[in-house]
């Protein structure tokens, strides 16, 4: 949920929320009223299913493709990671808050609870647009030949 000083976007719509990450531009769909469907394609951010509670949203989120939890410490995380979160604002502070729990069998042993929080932003939501290095794009053509 934090990325330096990037603006996130939220939005809340009839049957989800979205969140627009203002960093690399990394977009998350929260499915509201829901359970995780028998058969999904797992991604890296997973499946998320959330509901409404007394102004707190709590998410279920499954699914995830292997990867890395934390780049700064090199910290990994299986296909069987489950990520729960409850999302709130702290009115006092006029922070966003998140509590979560991460349980993974091949990584944690004991599952790993934290929290963060973010400021609301005056400033507007912006799109990273970042250029995506991962495919063709990024191969260099061959040397001419001397």
């Amino acid at each position: 949920m934090n990325h330096d000083s990037h603006v996130n976007r939220i939005m809340q719509l009839e049957d989800r929320v979205v969140l627009t990450y203002g960093y690399v531009d990394f977009v998350r769909t929260i499915y509201l009223g829901g359970s995780h469907p028998d058969h999904f394609e797992p991604t890296i951010a997973g499946h998320s299913v959330g509901s409404w509670e007394e102004g707190v949203l709590t998410v279920d989120t499954v699914g995830f493709l292997p990867g890395v939890l934390s780049h700064r410490i090199g910290i990994l995380h299986s296909d069987k990671l489950h990520v729960t979160e409850k999302f709130y604002m702290d009115e006092a502070k006029d922070e966003l808050v998140r509590d979560y729990i991460l349980e993974d069998s091949e990584y944690l042993n004991t599952p790993y609870i934290a929290q963060d929080r973010q400021k609301t932003s005056a400033m507007p939501f912006s799109e990273y647009n970042c250029t995506d290095l991962t495919g063709s794009n990024s191969i260099r053509p061959p040397s001419p030949k001397r």
